[in-house]
């Protein structure tokens, strides 16, 4: 929408005298960097017609070139617009409460767009100025950028009216006289709303090819510089003397590269607020954007990073905003990830004292450290004199409980024989029964699958722990059958509601039993760094060995997971495999991690931990956790301000579980609207048979505005839920939301829900007797069921409860793929083919037993 030149010459003049033309240009940009070979400006009034009819071709230059152009925009509101000056003024607050994050901005443009007609004069020439202005900060909050108040607050700002009056006069000094105005490298073009892409293209392409041309030619280097030519079509200049590195390039190259991948972490950390915290792609979605060929030459880095935004962005979901609620925390810090860059650097394979005397030391002074800022007792130190304890850092929690069973499954078996010398170890394994919590995490049943054991899955209590006299009855009934306890996981901090074993109760009969306890505080186990959470640590000193994550809560990014025992004998005896290539002078002197680990090499993890505990201290950290546990304390009273909702299990440190009053499928729902909407992201669990939803503050930048947004959205989907239903039957709601849901009650079963009580076998003895003529006449009726191709009868040492078939499910999805073939009627598996064997590889069966059917025996 075109003004008169006399009109903005007045306007012009009027301003000059206040607010200063701006030293540099103003406005917000996408794209590539400002300096791109062709920069195009738009110069748009948000309540124009005009702005409006050219917005959707602009979108699509922009996708079009990516980072090829820079595509920027200035606010340029025109006089006889009454409200255009309030809407250009709400943009800017947009940008500064995002950090000037133009994923925002142009989105919150494009809304503003669509409802133009919203703001017009004659739509809002019975209100107020500032009930126009309360109307827009209702619009802009529902996007998801901003809170109501934040911008309330920042439309009041002193500030801002100079800001958008700047912008203003930054237009008027390009020579702009109406909107849409397009420059093209400071060139007025006569771009329209009746422009196409074409148009566009014909006016963009010529300038890209001719400026691209120019900048592939080889050019000398300055005086006192020398050419390093490291990748294909491309010389880098560098300094005299510096060393060129094939295809990684000289010290210059890697300095400023390193700086653009720093500076986009920090962008990325600083913006992480204006992402959508759930992803919205499908599986697949970026094989169409990635050759299916690896490039035979090198690529130019240039290119290689644009794509991280273009490929890898759209498919992330972001663990760091403190909008991410699901699971336990992954949380980083700049100490943190500096520790591992220099880690990386280093590159060490730290396996014994001699392949990194300094990787190792390290670890075990920081081992100590943080045993003593969690309260951990003495046996447990490397430096205590008179005991053999120690820690170590493995890869993940689930590792350290394997390590552990596999430890404890060597000593009980060397116990054993030596007071039953003509047992075999095989004979014995097959006897050994572990005990966890039905609330216990996953992982014990897979170290217990993977050690050839039995899983005794014991019932918790109504407030989900593990007491004694549960563990005392399943070890009594265990015996009675023949097994041999050996093994218990405790946790502390259970994956569904943050509950706590007793580890007093359940000590004290392990002791009795020679049972060896570990104990799984994988999130809990930070926030003993705090004095006021050790009491849920009561009885440790009856524990064996002892692991939690600071991966998790503590700022120390992924993979970080601190492990003690009591016995580092223990692990030797379980892990010591000691070639020649790998002794050295020191061994027996020195700590050598290979034994106390499954992997033989291992990173230099200690650095990043020693970085965060040297930066933020003891005090930093304590005061991080008790934030986290405070803004899970607002959150819980929240949820109980509304009666519409209840908590279903006590909230422990930063877990809050809740659910919506009534049958699982509300709640359910309500789990789907969330990660539907994207704007927070949550996971389910299940609690004695209710269906809930786990809240878990997880980034450290969390603050009361973000609990108070995310409870927000929480009960806006929870009324558009309860809406079409209150009026219906306890019955009439169940059909309602099955009707409404073609895959309901899926996300239960795909969830990771707790255990229910049972014993799973894990290993070939306990799967079959020991007497050979039945194991004969198994097989033979099993190879004959093949051949026959009939009916096969499912196994039960695997868990099928709740299991629904998926018409989607291939062999690269997470379900088991055996259960493909699942005749619900007759309760069986079908044989898939002539040729193949009643059960997949990847079934349910023993490889001890499919060996067997394959030797038909």
């Amino acid at each position: 929408m075109q003004t008169s030149s006399v009109v903005l010459l007045l306007a012009l003049t009027f301003v000059s005298g206040q607010v200063p033309i701006p030293s540099r240009p103003d406005g917000w940009g996408v794209g590539g960097p400002a300096d791109a070979h062709a920069v195009i400006e738009m110069f748009l009034d948000p309540l124009c017609p005009d702005c409006k009819a050219s917005w959707p071709t602009v979108l699509q230059v922009i996708q079009a070139y990516g980072t090829r152009i820079h595509f920027r925009i200035h606010t340029f509101p025109l006089p006889y617009h009454t409200n255009s000056f309030v809407v250009s003024q709400g943009l800017h607050v947009i940008a500064n409460a995002t950090s000037r994050n133009s994923d925002a901005i142009f989105k919150t443009a494009t809304a503003i767009f669509q409802n133009q007609q919203t703001w017009y004069n004659d739509a809002t020439k019975s209100m107020t100025m500032p009930e126009v202005v309360n109307s827009l900060a209702t619009f802009v909050a529902q996007l998801g950028f901003i809170t109501k108040d934040k911008f309330l607050a920042g439309m009041a700002s002193d500030d801002l009216n100079d800001e958008t009056r700047i912008s203003w006069k930054y237009a008027c000094s390009r020579g702009v006289v109406g909107t849409p105005t397009f420059l093209i490298n400071g060139v007025a073009t006569g771009a329209d709303a009746s422009w196409s892409l074409n148009d566009w293209k014909s006016v963009i392409d010529p300038i890209l090819a001719s400026n691209e041309k120019d900048s592939s030619a080889i050019k000398d280097c300055p005086p006192g510089q020398q050419t390093c030519e490291y990748m294909p079509h491309k010389t880098q200049c560098c300094l005299a003397g510096e060393r060129c590195i094939p295809n990684v390039g000289c010290r210059c190259f890697n300095l400023k590269n390193g700086k653009e991948m720093v500076d986009f972490i920090a962008d990325y950390l600083t913006d992480i607020r204006s992402r959508r915290v759930l992803p919205n792609v499908k599986p697949g979605y970026m094989r169409s954007m990635i050759d299916d060929e690896a490039p035979l030459c090198g690529e130019q880095w240039e290119d290689i990073f644009k794509d991280v935004e273009r490929v890898i962005m759209p498919g992330i979901t972001h663990w760091q905003s403190p909008y991410m609620h699901a699971y336990f925390p992954a949380l980083n810090s700049y100490p943190s990830m500096l520790g591992d860059m220099l880690a990386n650097g280093l590159n060490q394979l730290g396996f014994t004292w001699a392949s990194s005397p300094a990787c190792t030391e390290l670890e075990t002074i920081v081992m100590d450290w943080l045993a003593k800022m969690i309260g951990l007792p003495n046996d447990f130190l490397h430096s205590q004199e008179n005991t053999t304890g120690g820690g170590v850092i493995q890869t993940t929690a689930s590792e350290a409980t394997l390590v552990a069973l596999l430890a404890a499954r060597k000593e009980v078996i060397h116990r054993v024989q030596a007071q039953f010398p003509y047992l075999s170890p095989a004979e014995i394994n097959g006897r050994l029964v572990a005990y966890c919590s039905d609330q216990a995490h996953s992982s014990v049943e897979k170290a217990c699958l993977i050690g050839l054991v039995k899983l005794n899955l014991v019932s918790s209590d109504e407030s989900l722990r593990l007491r004694g006299n549960a563990l005392r009855q399943a070890i009594a009934k265990d015996k009675e059958n023949g097994l041999i306890p050996f093994y218990l996981c405790a946790t502390l901090g259970t994956t569904g509601a943050c509950a706590f074993d007793s580890l007093v109760e359940l000590g004290a009969i392990c002791e009795r039993e020679q049972i060896w306890i570990h104990v799984d505080a994988a999130y809990a186990g930070s926030a003993f760094v705090c004095p006021e959470f050790r009491h849920f640590m009561n009885g440790v000193e009856l524990t064996q060995s002892f692991a939690f994550n600071p991966s998790k809560w503590l700022m120390v990014h992924f993979d970080c997971t601190a492990m003690w025992v009591k016995s580092s004998p223990a692990l030797h005896r379980a892990f010591n495999v000691d070639p020649l290539y790998l002794q050295h002078e020191n061994a027996g002197v020195a700590i050598d991690y290979m034994h106390w680990q499954v992997p033989l090499s291992r990173r230099f993890r200690a650095l990043k931990l020693w970085f965060v505990i040297r930066s933020f201290g003891i005090e930093g950290l304590q005061k991080h956790i008790r934030n986290g546990v405070e803004m899970a304390k607002l959150f819980e009273s929240l949820v109980k301000s509304d009666n519409r909702f209840e908590i279903p299990a006590e909230r422990h440190l930063g877990l809050v579980t809740f659910r919506l009053k009534g049958g699982n499928e509300l709640t359910e729902q309500l789990l789907k609207d969330l990660n539907m909407d994207g704007r927070i992201h949550c996971v389910p669990a299940s609690i004695k048979g209710k269906y809930i939803i786990r809240f878990t503050v997880t980034a450290s930048s969390t603050n009361t505005d973000d609990i108070r947004r995310d409870w927000q959205i929480i009960r806006q989907s929870a009324s558009k839920i309860h809406s079409p239903i209150d009026h219906l039957t306890p019955q009439g709601q169940l059909n309602k939301m099955k009707h409404l849901s073609d895959d309901f009650r899926m996300s239960l079963v795909l969830s990771n829900t707790p255990h229910s009580p049972c014993l799973i076998n894990g290993s070939f003895a306990a799967i079959l007797p020991l007497d050979t003529s039945r194991i004969y006449a198994m097989t033979h009726e099993l190879s004959q069921r093949a051949l026959n191709h009939s009916l096969l009868p499912i196994s039960t040492r695997r868990r099928t409860k709740n299991v629904l078939s998926h018409p989607t499910m291939n062999k690269q999805m997470s379900i088991d793929p055996s259960m493909i073939n699942y005749d619900y009627k007759k309760k069986r598996l079908v044989s898939p083919t002539s040729s193949s064997l009643p059960m997949s590889r990847q079934g349910s069966l023993d490889s001890r037993v499919e060996e067997i059917l394959e030797n038909n025996s």
